[in-house]
């Protein structure tokens, strides 16, 4: 019997996805670093002014939402701006911003994935160095680490692009 078969197959499939995901980590991050020809003290206002952070790594999240939404803040701790993403809403809110080292930011990307992100720089010859890490901890759905496995994998390049559109921000006079 056909049927009874493609069951007994899916089924099994479907439980040995499901007792996988117990093998997968739980946290998971994405790191990237570039440097760009501009000093530091030019730098900073694009991580820190919450409009021009978007103006910038809106390329690295799956925006369909052209008009974002932003809170009473501008730049610093607790300026929050929301985007549209497919059929959800996202935010990043800044936690921390320090003019010498970098901006601190939560994410909210859905219900289990809520990453802690860092944008931080130092001069180096020939510019700043900027390196930006996402890291996350998945807790609850199960299938969710399948998410993150797939969103880890896409926000290395993404990440890539979203700093070399900072760094020809940055550069320009």
């Amino acid at each position: 019997m056909p049927g009874k078969r493609f069951i007994v197959v899916l089924s099994t499939v479907l439980v040995l996805l499901f007792v996988s995901t117990f093998f997968l980590p739980a946290q998971w991050s994405v790191e990237h670093t570039t440097v760009i020809a501009a000093p530091p003290e030019k730098i900073f206002p694009y991580l820190d002014d919450i409009e021009r952070w978007w103006s910038w790594s809106k390329t690295v999240f799956d925006v369909e939402d052209p008009e974002p939404r932003l809170n009473d803040f501008k730049a610093g701790p607790d300026a929050m701006i929301e985007w549209r993403a497919g059929s959800r809403w996202q935010q990043a809110t800044i936690t921390a911003a320090l003019p010498q080292r970098g901006v601190w930011y939560d994410l909210v990307l859905d219900e289990a994935i809520m990453p802690k992100m860092a944008i931080l720089f130092r001069a180096v010859d020939g510019g700043t160095e900027v390196t930006w890490n996402c890291a996350w901890r998945v807790t609850g759905n199960p299938f969710a680490k399948y998410q993150s496995m797939l969103l880890e994998s896409s926000l290395r390049s993404r990440i890539a692009r979203g700093l070399e559109e900072l760094g020809r921000l940055a550069s320009e006079p």
